[in-house]
């Protein structure tokens, strides 16, 4: 599907960056 294209390509990118910047504190 289209969609899940479109997510790949910043929001999964933003997505790890977030997971990598909170790990600390979780």
């Amino acid at each position: 599907s289209w969609i899940f294209a479109w997510l790949d390509t910043g929001r999964r990118q933003y997505l790890v960056y977030a997971v990598v910047y909170l790990a600390p504190y979780l």
